[in-house]
């Protein structure tokens, strides 16, 4: 990364109501309570993106009614590294909500003091605080990031019934990373939210908090949530019920079972038990179904130390792990470290969604996510992790990985990965994992066993979460895909800029889109899937809306901005401000990009005048 660079990050603040199992901050007690108010559950999530660590403080989320007053629905301020939730959907705060029509929301994040941390030259470089600007060259302390719904379709909270919100803080067109000087990176943000009402196909959600109480009779189990790395004893976010069914796997203590048995396992802790679930959220249903919890040791704020993150070597019993989160049992947390992760024989090795199954230190090797339980010494990097003894535990989580399509012969793929984890594949070091040391894994020609799975039609670049292949057991297969997903299909972001900012920045306009004329020199002019950049230079992108009700359109003047629902108005409001003598910086699509047409199909189009 050099020079002036728009990094995607599209963070999503979910805002769900479920009115069946979910008990509000404010609590909901009494019968003039149950007919006035409805209960919202907010979630965080992101997308991938360049920046490797970009912890801010969440002071609150407010919505606005149509008569103007503000309803908190966050209790406590939450610090949030939002690389943390890249898969999935974060659980931040139940709260009981007033009866009403809410036409806005608000998103208060403070930076003061921020841990930003981007990838520069292949370096983990953090962002001054005092580098972290708005549009004028201010330095940023709080930071008020607010949208109206009414273009997007008003909230009702009423009882009984779910009110659906998403708010799309978009940061690949809100922040743009300067690294002229690498040494002091420089960050200017300029906020962006955007609503969307009624979300589809949420994705997994993640909940954690200490436990309430069981329900054997209908294998359910009720959590306070403490979003991300809250203390177990902070204040309350409210409270969720979680269901579980026969395919639910539970590991607690690091003990693993599925169903009844791994139920059992959780119903014989005390309530405050530090608990871990992920599952899915039925909006039409108003509820939420774990298929994994963990509980007690097994987890972070538990009551011993826990790493996660990727192995990026092994020597012997010795793993590298690289852009750890360290979670100490006294409370602290640190990010983005540098952790030597010792097992042995007899350190307990469980997988991500089995049940049942023997593993051990052996099927841990280069490219796997972690999470170790034992104890840390030391805060100087690379800090020495104690994971072994009876003790010491490795959780094997799902990978992901990136690459291009070089082959698709029968039941596997061949990749020149590019990432693994989100990580450059720079800095991983293969030696060890073959059987011998010509089969030691090659990221330029990486072998994935595919299964029953299929490479979608036309793929060049693909996304595979599964789990790398033991140690030293690398050969005919390196990786073991669990899911194969063709980026290019709907997380395609395309970045075009123009330097100097051009009055001309279409080469024509279509009822549906456009054609992006030349960048300016040194200018942004990439597509990027899955943290994999294609320069498209000397190509003519073409974008088009998708034609989808749920499509946006921002245009940016300056500081302000305004959401779309039309692309036609869109386009022509662009159209009249660059008759009036605006010009274009940029543009930022996210959509399906075709690589033989080069055209993005958007679902969201973003366009920035001055």
């Amino acid at each position: 990364m050099h020079g002036m660079v728009t990094l995607k990050a599209v963070l999503r603040v979910v805002v769900v109501g479920l009115a069946a199992g979910i008990a509000g901050c404010g609590g909901s007690g009494g019968s003039k309570s149950r007919s006035t108010t409805g209960e919202l559950v907010v979630g965080l999530t992101d997308a991938p993106g360049d920046f490797l660590v970009y912890k801010v403080d969440v002071l609150s989320v407010s919505l606005q009614n149509a008569s103007g007053a503000n309803v908190q629905t966050l209790p406590n301020t939450t610090t949030v590294d939002f690389n943390d939730v890249v898969e999935v959907t974060e659980f931040l705060t139940a709260a009981t909500v007033p009866s009403g029509v809410y036409t806005a929301a608000t998103l208060r994040l403070d930076y003061s003091n921020a841990d930003i941390q981007v990838d520069v030259n292949g370096t983990a470089t953090k962002i001054p605080v005092n580098k972290i600007l708005d549009a004028s060259g201010n330095v940023i302390t709080t930071l008020d990031v607010s949208v109206q719904l009414s273009n997007v379709g008003s909230v009702p909270i009423v009882p009984g019934v779910p009110a659906h919100l998403t708010l799309d803080f978009d940061l690949d067109a809100s922040n743009t990373v300067d690294t002229t000087n690498p040494a002091i990176p420089e960050l200017t943000v300029e906020p962006l939210l955007v609503g969307q009402a009624n979300p589809t196909n949420p994705k997994p959600h993640r909940l954690r908090g200490p436990l309430v109480s069981t329900d054997a009779a209908t294998s359910s189990f009720k959590l306070n949530i403490r979003p991300f790395r809250s203390s177990i004893t902070g204040g309350s976010h409210g409270q969720v019920t979680v269901t579980t069914d026969s395919s639910t796997v539970f590991e607690v203590d690091g003990q693993t079972a599925s169903g009844t048995t791994g139920f059992n396992l959780l119903a014989a802790k005390p309530a405050t038990t530090a608990v871990v679930a992920q599952g899915s959220l039925n909006v039409a249903g108003r509820s939420y179904t774990a298929t994994e919890v963990y509980a007690g040791s097994s987890v972070p704020f538990g009551t011993q130390d826990i790493v996660t993150g990727t192995v990026v070597a092994r020597t012997g019993d010795v793993l590298t792990v690289k852009g750890a989160t360290l979670n100490r049992s006294l409370g602290t947390v640190s990010f983005n470290q540098d952790v030597t992760v010792t097992v042995d024989s007899v350190t307990k090795v469980t997988k991500a969604l089995a049940s049942s199954g023997t593993f051990t230190k052996a099927d841990i090797s280069v490219g796997q996510f972690i999470t170790a339980t034992g104890t840390a010494t030391g805060a100087t990097a690379p800090i020495p992790f104690n994971a072994t003894g009876t003790t010491g535990l490795v959780r094997m989580m799902v990978s992901a990985l990136a690459g291009n399509v070089i082959a698709t012969p029968s039941g596997s793929v061949t990749l020149n990965v590019q990432r693994m984890n989100g990580r450059r594949i720079a800095l991983y070091n293969f030696t060890g994992t073959g059987t011998t040391s010509p089969n030691d894994a090659n990221p330029a020609d990486y072998t994935v066993s595919l299964g029953a799975l299929t490479v979608p039609t036309g793929a060049t670049i693909l996304r595979v979460l599964g789990f790398p292949v033991g140690f030293g057991t690398a050969g005919s297969s390196d990786y073991i895909a669990k899911t194969v997903v063709d980026p290019s299909d709907s997380g395609a972001l395309l970045a075009w800029g123009w330097k100097p900012a051009s009055a001309t920045p279409f080469s024509s306009t279509t009822a549906a889109g456009f054609l992006l004329s030349a960048p300016g020199l040194g200018a942004v002019h990439h597509v990027v899937r899955a943290g994999i950049t294609t320069d498209l230079t000397g190509r003519t992108p073409e974008i088009a809306a998708s034609g989808a009700a749920t499509d946006r359109y921002v245009l940016r003047v300056g500081s302000s901005a305004t959401v779309y629902t039309s692309i036609t108005s869109f386009l022509a409001d662009v159209n009249t401000l660059l008759g009036q003598g605006r010009k274009a910086v940029y543009s930022t699509s996210i959509g399906k990009f075709t690589d033989s047409t080069t055209r993005l199909t958007a679902s969201r189009i973003t366009v920035g005048l001055r």
